[in-house]
């Protein structure tokens, strides 16, 4: 039930949020959330969605080779002990991020929620809400990650410098067939045998590799089409280094 008492409304892409002096509402196509007595000092950068809360610099951020669980968990306000549990779990900064845009599908707002479940090895809850808003605001004023493209890929791609251009350029929408050159029918239905149904997704699981060469060996196993593979690479690694912004 809506609020007849708005003090205000905001708009991300397809969701809604009425603020009032007692409760939140947030909307999509999907579904509707309603949280209740939230204090008046609420401000619209904490965006509490998702069953989470806290705010954050969103200040663009740049991951490299040298970037610690500890430089990241710092900017997210999270006590750095937590990157130590991460460790003992095998991930990485990049890997981090990755799974993050690994359970952005087409379901909304769950994708928090999935990350959460995933990320059972932190006990540390509030600590868990941090780094999921950290990792959702980051995204959303454009992640810089340190990729370089191989010299064998930028030669066998089919992107233009012009192209690249307008790519890097664009707004993506997370749909793979128009956001990437390349993804016809045919790729899309290999790339959601193995998880990806977005191209957020696809950032996602490139960025869980080992290597960009890893990434076209994990391309070529899921029988995306040949001649298209080094043009899909060059440009995942490409925009991720320039800066991946998802709206949120």
């Amino acid at each position: 039930m809506q609020s007849r008492n708005l003090h205000a409304k905001y708009e991300f892409g397809r969701f809604r949020m009425h603020l009032s002096p007692d409760k939140i509402i947030c909307r999509t196509a999907e579904r509707t959330v309603v949280c209740v007595c939230v204090p008046n000092s609420f401000l619209a950068s904490e965006q509490r969605v998702c069953g989470i809360k806290g705010t954050l610099d969103c200040s663009k951020m740049d991951i490299t080779n040298e970037t610690t669980f500890a430089d990241m968990l710092k900017v997210f306000g999270v006590n750095p002990s937590v990157g130590d549990v991460l460790i003992d779990e095998g991930l990485t900064p990049q890997i981090l991020v990755g799974k993050f845009l690994m359970k952005m599908g087409k379901a909304g707002f769950d994708r928090c929620e999935a990350f959460k479940a995933e990320m059972e090895c932190i006990e540390d809850k509030d600590a868990l809400d941090l780094i999921c808003i950290g990792i959702r605001d980051a995204l959303d004023a454009g992640l810089r990650i340190q990729l370089v493209t191989p010299p064998e890929i930028e030669k066998s791609s089919r992107m233009s410098g012009d192209d690249m251009q307008e790519f890097l350029d664009k707004e993506l929408c997370g749909d793979l067939k128009t956001d990437l050159k390349g993804v016809g029918d045919k790729a899309v239905r290999a790339l959601k045998a193995i998880g990806c149904v977005t191209t957020w997704q696809l950032f996602g699981w490139m960025l869980t590799m080992d290597t960009i060469e890893a990434f076209r060996e994990g391309l070529i196993d899921a029988k995306v089409m040949g001649s298209w593979r080094c043009t899909i690479v060059h440009q995942c690694v490409e925009r991720m280094a320039e800066g991946l912004q998802v709206a949120f």
